[in-house]
């Protein structure tokens, strides 16, 4: 919750602060942009960690082995951010640009080694320590925005060296949560065991990280497409409304942060039915907030004037937030339990096969903006239908009726608040969704049940 606070209003307010330097925030999302892959230098290295890891309990873990570990995994991602930076040295002329790839390497190094040991108090279920490790970064961050705009430093430039900064404090918050373990006399650096234990770690966890990038890039690709071929204003206009669109996504990362190692703690004929409850309370509150969709819009076209064009684009992008929900909470997060990683791999890269066409057919045949961002939307739809579909083979799952319905409700929000719009947009919209609670009113109805009759063992328990 405090990440999606910090979320919403650093991203309301600093497009606000820099006003019509228009540009000044595409640097800012440029930066952003290039950081959110940072987290996949590390090929697997600590997503086999959380695989292999997850449910254990953190006194458990063989902390020198980590230790070790952990020295040899610094090292390796510190040659990575200075390949990066030379390279940015010798290959990029644009000064701001350059700028923007000397942050990211720093970025390469500080989010990884805090990222190691996150994955490690994620996996031994310390979550309290993990919510911390995040949160504290982000309010350091909205501190220094807040700062920031007090002095009245007008240039992203502020803005990426106070996100950096946040993010060393914060890694040295992790490092203390988990000090036993940095701390711990270890082997060897170049034992052969080390080398073993990397090795099982890598090979568990290198074919979900393909799946990872590949997923990022079903809509990166676009948006690097959107970035070449337009200007950088645009790139940051388009990128605000996309993140706008994804502030429900913050909540919902969190949710399944906490979600995976609890599943796998779970017998497994339990599953299936733990799916559909899941599925019918997401898309009960997904497409309720999207009846908000017009309101928002007018009140953000109020709020950034100089946005007004590129928020036109919510009307499509909106949705997006339903299907990425799906897939980061209940998809991939099943996947990760009966280890299909390599299932969610092809997958992925299947989607990102047809992501590409989309992308050479919008940007570079007919060169239209609003095709590129039509196809960001029907990409991570097709991602999520292939995905479930192909889960649901594997786990006898009926998802058939459930997929077609969610279609049609994405299909006609689309449509009522592209080209009805208005206030008409939104009555359609609204009276469908009214038709589609009363559709799932049994579902809402049994999973409430569920809840209260939850909440009620929980009270017993507590008086016992």
């Amino acid at each position: 919750m405090i990440g999606l606070l910090v979320s919403i209003i650093t991203t309301l307010l600093i497009p606000r602060f820099l006003g019509v330097k228009v540009e000044e925030y595409g640097y800012l999302q440029l930066y952003l942009f290039y950081t959110s892959y940072v987290g996949f230098l590390h090929f697997g290295w600590v997503d086999g960690i959380l695989l292999r890891e997850a449910g254990k309990s953190y006194e458990l873990i063989d902390k020198k082995i980590y230790s070790t570990e952990y020295k040899l995994f610094i090292l390796f991602e510190t040659c990575i951010s200075i390949v990066i930076s030379i390279a940015t040295y010798f290959f990029v002329n644009d000064i701001d640009k350059a700028f923007v790839f000397y942050f990211v390497a720093a970025n390469v190094l500080i989010m990884l080694m805090r990222a190691f040991l996150q994955y490690v108090l994620q996996a031994t279920h310390r979550i309290k320590e993990y919510a911390i490790t995040a949160s504290v970064g982000r309010i350091l961050y909205l501190c220094s925005c807040a700062l920031v705009m007090l002095i009245g430093i007008r240039t992203y430039k502020i803005f990426v060296i106070s996100d950096t900064a946040c993010k060393i404090l914060s890694l040295f918050i992790t490092i203390y949560f988990c000090r036993d373990l940095v701390i711990a006399k270890g082997g060897r650096l170049f034992d052969s065991s080390i080398f073993r234990e990397i090795r099982l770690n890598v090979s568990a966890g290198v074919k979900l990280v393909f799946a990872n990038i590949a997923s990022m890039l079903i809509t990166g690709i676009i948006r690097q497409g959107i970035e070449n071929n337009w200007d950088i204003s645009t790139f940051g206009k388009v990128s605000l409304t996309l993140s706008i669109s994804n502030f429900f996504i913050t909540f919902i990362s969190a949710v399944a942060i906490v979600l995976f190692p609890t599943l796998r703690t779970v017998d497994k004929e339990k599953l299936n039915p733990i799916y559909y409850n899941i599925c019918d309370a997401l898309s009960v509150v997904s497409f309720g907030i999207l009846v908000f969709y017009y309101p928002l819009r007018e009140i953000l076209s109020l709020w950034l004037p100089q946005y007004r064009d590129g928020l036109t684009y919510m009307a499509i992008l909106f949705p997006m937030c339903f299907y990425l929900s799906k897939v980061t909470l209940v998809i991939q997060t099943y996947y990760q339990v009966h280890r299909y990683e390599k299932d969610l791999m092809i997958v992925n890269i299947i989607s990102l096969g047809i992501a590409s066409i989309s992308a050479y057919v919008s940007i570079y045949l007919f060169h239209s903006l609003t095709l590129a961002v039509l196809a960001i939307l029907i990409n991570q739809g097709i991602r999520c239908i292939i995905a479930e579909l192909h889960l649901a083979r594997k786990n006898n799952l009926n998802v058939i009726t459930r997929i077609v319905v969610e279609g049609l409700m994405v299909l006609v929000f689309v449509i009522a608040n592209w080209l009805a719009s208005g206030w008409i947009g939104c009555i359609i919209y609204f009276g469908l969704y009214v038709v589609y609670i009363v559709f799932k009113r049994r579902e809402i109805l049994n999973l409430k049940d569920k809840l209260f009759k939850r909440k009620r063992l929980e009270n017993e328990n507590e008086r016992v």
